[in-house]
């Protein structure tokens, strides 16, 4: 699969904190890394196109980190992530040209988020502090025969087919 590289710089609070059914954890069964210079938690942030299509969404962690910084801290039902950083994803070749599109609107869809004893996802965002930019989308939907509007949080993305091409302000 071919790699693209993706800059995002941002800081929100993520809500509606749940507990994922145990097949869906088993999905984000990432190792909880262990030693003295192992990073706490694992995080896991995927985004959506802000018009849905048939583009699905994709998702990076620490892992998948070129360069810079991925960070969660959890308080209760919130978590709170600063993200600047170039990640490296492997889309599908059909999905290349929508997701290098300089076009493209992303959307903050969820948070995985894993410390040493649970798993959480968190689907809200309650708080955009630095990068995410309200907007209400309107689109029409076939099933229900009408227009829905839906508020989401776009994310300042940019993308190339070179890591070398994207550098942290």
């Amino acid at each position: 699969m071919p790699k693209i590289y993706i800059k995002i710089d941002a800081m929100f609070t993520m809500a509606d904190f749940s507990i994922p059914p145990k097949d869906f954890a088993n999905q984000i069964n990432l190792p909880v890394p262990e030693g003295p210079d192992a990073p706490p938690r694992i995080i896991e942030l995927n985004l959506q196109p802000a018009i849905r299509s048939s583009l699905a969404g994709f998702g990076f962690s620490r892992g998948d980190l070129i360069t810079g910084s991925l960070s969660a801290r959890a308080e209760g039902k919130i978590v709170t992530v600063d993200c600047k950083g170039i990640f490296v994803i492997n889309p599908k070749p059909q999905f290349l040209d929508a997701i290098l599109d300089p076009a493209a609107e992303w959307a903050m869809s969820s948070v995985n988020y894993r410390d040493a004893d649970n798993r959480y996802r968190y689907d809200t965002v309650a708080q955009p502090l630095r990068g995410l930019t309200r907007k209400l989308i309107s689109q029409f939907n076939p099933h229900r025969k009408i227009t829905e509007t839906e508020e989401v949080f776009l994310l300042a993305v940019k993308t190339s087919k070179k890591a070398k091409d994207l550098q942290l302000d």
